[in-house]
C-alpha cells in the first residue's frame, strides 16, 4: 500500500492543471512543496551527483530530494518544470540520468502526489 501524500487544509485545489502565470504559479509551488516535505518527512538535496549537468528540456530545476520509505533505498529525485504548448508541467526523473534512471512528467499536484508516493513506496512509475 502506498503512503498517503495528500494536502492537509488548503486552498489550492490539487486537481487542476497548474496555472501558467507566473506568480500564482510560484505561491501555489511553494505551498505544495512546503506540505510536501512536511507531510512525507524528506530532506531537501541529494548525495553525490545522479544528475549532473544541465537538464536541458527544463525551464527551471524546482529541486532535488532523497526519497524512501523506512528501511527501503533511498531514491533521489529531481523536479523540473517545463512550459510546453501553453501547459505547465512539471518533470520527475528518479534514480539519476543515463540508464539508470527513469521518468514521467504531471500536469496537476495530485498527479505529483501520486508519483511520489509510487517512488517512495517502490512502485513503478505510471
Amino acid at each position: 500500500t502506498r503512503p498517503m501524500m495528500t494536502t492537509e487544509a488548503s486552498d489550492m485545489d490539487r486537481t487542476t492543471g497548474l496555472p501558467m502565470d507566473w506568480n500564482e504559479w510560484r505561491v501555489m509551488w511553494e505551498e505544495w512543496r512546503e506540505g510536501f516535505e512536511t507531510r512525507a518527512g524528506v530532506r531537501r538535496g541529494v548525495t553525490g551527483d545522479p544528475f549532473p549537468g544541465k537538464n536541458m528540456l527544463a525551464d527551471e530545476i524546482l529541486g532535488t530530494w532523497t526519497l524512501s520509505a523506512a528501511g527501503a533505498r533511498l531514491r533521489p529525485v529531481e523536479l523540473s518544470e517545463v512550459t510546453f504548448m501553453g501547459r505547465r508541467i512539471i518533470g520527475i526523473t528518479v534514480d539519476g540520468v543515463g540508464t539508470a534512471g527513469q521518468g514521467t512528467t504531471v500536469s496537476t499536484f495530485a498527479e505529483l502526489d501520486d508519483v511520489l508516493a509510487r517512488i517512495v513506496a517502490g512502485d513503478p512509475l505510471p
